[in-house]
């Protein structure tokens, strides 16, 4: 399975990309794990080099549909300690950087998808896109 989220960086922005798209980039524990460790780093990245802005995306036509429902790790807690201790935690680092957000909405963007698509300082959408 590819990397479930992309990491670039193009010139002083970096690009986060969820890269499920066989599940509509659904959240999955490895993807939630993945998108923490990067945001954890992500302020002294930002602060070392330079970086001016984040772009959150999605490839294949969806942004985010969401959680992962197929993912056993996630249906095994109860849906409030996800909300409170794996999502909630993501939401605050994002909301925390020093930089604007952009997020680029190309389809759907469902639950916690929907959450990552409005939290953007920037939104842009296409005309696929629905939330």
């Amino acid at each position: 399975m590819p990397d479930e989220l992309l990491v670039e960086r193009k010139g002083s922005t970096y690009l986060l990309t969820l890269n499920h798209p066989e599940a509509r980039n659904a959240i999955d524990a490895e993807l939630l794990g993945a998108l923490t460790r990067v945001l954890r780093e992500l302020p002294k990245t930002i602060h070392d080099e330079g970086l001016d802005s984040l772009v959150i995306t999605g490839p294949g036509g969806t942004f985010c549909a969401g959680a992962d429902l197929k993912d056993p790790t996630l249906r095994r807690s109860a849906p409030t300690s996800i909300l409170r201790f794996d999502y909630n935690p993501v939401i605050v680092m994002l909301r925390n950087l020093s930089v604007p957000i952009v997020t680029a909405v190309n389809g759907p963007a469902i639950g916690i998808g929907m959450a990552l698509a409005l939290l953007g300082d920037i939104s842009y959408a296409t005309r696929d896109a629905y939330f």
